[in-house]
C-alpha cells in the first residue's frame, strides 16, 4: 500500500512540475498582458505548491535531505514572489514572512554544515552541491531579510522582487527538468547549468521591463 501511495505522489509531483514549468514560461512571455499573466501566474503558484508538498513527502519518506532543502529553496522563491505584490500594495512583512526567511536560512546552514563535514573526509560532486546550494540559500535568506528591513511598502522595488523571485522559482523547475533529462552531463552540471544560462537572461529581462499596474 505504501508503495502505491508513493508512486501516486511521485506522479503528482512530476505532473505538477511540468505544469509549473510551462505555465511559468507562459506567464513570463505574457508578463505585459495582465489579463493573461495573472491566471498563468496563479497556475504556476498552485503547481509549485503541489511540487513543494509532494517533494516534502518524498524527501522525508526516503530520507533525502538534499531534496528537502531544494524544495524549501524553490518554494521560498514563490512565497517571496507572491508576497512582494502584497508589499507593493502596502502590506508589511509579518510573522509568516519572517518564518519563511528563518526556514531557508536554517536549511542553507544545514547543507553547509553537512557539506563541510563530508569534505573533511572526501571531496566529491555531492559535497560541492551541498556547499554551493547551502551558501546560496543562506545568502538568499539574508538578502531578503535586508529587503524586509530597508525597503518600504509600496516601493517600486517590490515589483522587481516579484519578477526576480518568480524567475528564480521558474529556474528551479528548469533545473529539476535538467536533472531528470540531461543524464549525459556530469551531475554538478545538471544542477548548475540552468542557473548559469537563465539567470543572465532573467536579469536582462527585468532591466528592460517597467513596473505595471497589477491591481
Amino acid at each position: 500500500m505504501s508503495l502505491s501511495i508513493e508512486s501516486t505522489i511521485r506522479i503528482i509531483h512530476i505532473v505538477s512540475g511540468g505544469i509549473a514549468m510551462f505555465s511559468g514560461i507562459a506567464a513570463l512571455l505574457f508578463s505585459r498582458r495582465v489579463q493573461n499573466h495573472r491566471p498563468l501566474g496563479t497556475t504556476f503558484v498552485y503547481a509549485m505548491t503541489s511540487v513543494f508538498v509532494t517533494a516534502l513527502y518524498l524527501a522525508i519518506t526516503n530520507g533525502i535531505d538534499f531534496l528537502l532543502c531544494i524544495a524549501i529553496l524553490s518554494f521560498f522563491s514563490v512565497i517571496i514572489g507572491v508576497r512582494s505584490l502584497k508589499f507593493l500594495k502596502g502590506a508589511k512583512p509579518g510573522y509568516f514572512d519572517w518564518a519563511a526567511v528563518a526556514g531557508i536560512i536554517g536549511a542553507g546552514f544545514f547543507l553547509v554544515v553537512k557539506g563541510t563535514l563530508a569534505a573533511m573526509t572526501q571531496i566529491h560532486g555531492g559535497v560541492i552541491l551541498y556547499l554551493v546550494f547551502g551558501s546560496a540559500m543562506v545568502f538568499y535568506g539574508f538578502m531578503i531579510t535586508s529587503e524586509f528591513i530597508r525597503t518600504k511598502p509600496r516601493a517600486a522595488k517590490w515589483f522587481r522582487m516579484h519578477q526576480s523571485n518568480m524567475g528564480a522559482a521558474l529556474i528551479a523547475t528548469l533545473t529539476a527538468f535538467c536533472t531528470t533529462v540531461l543524464h549525459d552531463l556530469p551531475s554538478i552540471t545538471e544542477w548548475i547549468l540552468p542557473t548559469i544560462v537563465f539567470s543572465p537572461l532573467l536579469s536582462y529581462y527585468i532591466r528592460k521591463t517597467n513596473p505595471v499596474n497589477l491591481n
